[in-house]
């Protein structure tokens, strides 16, 4: 690998197309600096290469330099605008690492104008609207994705979470109740219908999925608080000082 590199770098290209191959094998090599300063004397010779722009913007996001990153995917899509990749790319870091959903959802549209029935850029737009407290318009994009993919976890888990926001309570509890279907026992999914039953006054059911967290390992002060509490509304006090029992335990 070393003696490869070596090789790589000592070679002398004269051309875009000698400088372009030069910086995909680096790439390849993992090699990505290298890599990059190779697809910069790449455009040096010809500006208006589409695969060398983003291809460099690759290297910028694995190195964390997102701003770099997300410029040379632009440049990319001045190119070529009808490209799916550079501008998913974009959407991507414009939403995880720099929290700009209104330029994501700029880049979504425009992915989705050359692959329509892409769950992905149709799930990271639901994402964008709900992070922007645009519910209805999440839980619109996540309906989307779910005729794409009908059983997916984490659709059917956002749509119960911008329903339960909307206070649409039965729709929320189907939605969550489908996901455990396809994830059973997850937590995030128990705990939100726990809470969804807290909302509702359903202290029974509140019980049985706080129970099924409990029987899952999650022994947290927390859990015990919320068993002791509704087993003493519900007039079960020999199970509600049992909990108490475990919250001094746990204290202690």
């Amino acid at each position: 690998m070393v003696a490869l590199h070596r090789q790589v770098l000592e070679s002398r290209p004269d051309s875009f197309r000698s400088w372009f191959q030069q910086a995909e094998e680096l790439k390849c090599q993992g090699f990505l600096i290298e890599a990059l300063h190779s697809f910069d004397r790449a455009l040096q010779y010809y500006q208006h290469d589409y695969y060398s722009w983003y291809y460099r913007g690759q290297i910028l996001e694995e190195i964390n330099s997102f701003l770099e990153a997300i410029n040379s995917y632009k440049k990319a899509c001045e190119i070529k605008s009808n490209n799916y990749w550079a501008w998913y790319n974009q959407g991507c870091i414009w939403q995880e690492k720099i929290e700009n959903y209104q330029e994501s959802i700029v880049c979504f549209f425009n992915a989705l104008k050359n692959k329509p029935e892409d769950y992905w850029s149709i799930y990271h737009l639901a994402k964008a609207y709900y992070a922007q407290k645009k519910y209805l318009l999440s839980l619109n994009y996540l309906q989307q994705a779910l005729k794409i993919r009908p059983h997916d976890y984490w659709s059917y888990y956002w749509q119960g979470v911008c329903q339960q926001k909307l206070h649409q309570w039965q729709n929320a509890r189907y939605s969550y109740q489908k996901a455990l279907e396809i994830k059973p026992s997850d937590y995030w999914t128990l705990k939100q219908l726990a809470t969804l039953a807290e909302i509702q006054c359903l202290y029974q059911d509140a019980i049985a999925f706080y129970s099924q967290l409990e029987e899952m390992g999650e022994d947290t002060e927390d859990i015990y608080y919320k068993l002791a509490q509704y087993h003493q509304i519900l007039g079960n006090k020999s199970q509600a000082l049992h909990y108490q029992q475990l919250i001094t335990t746990k204290s202690c």
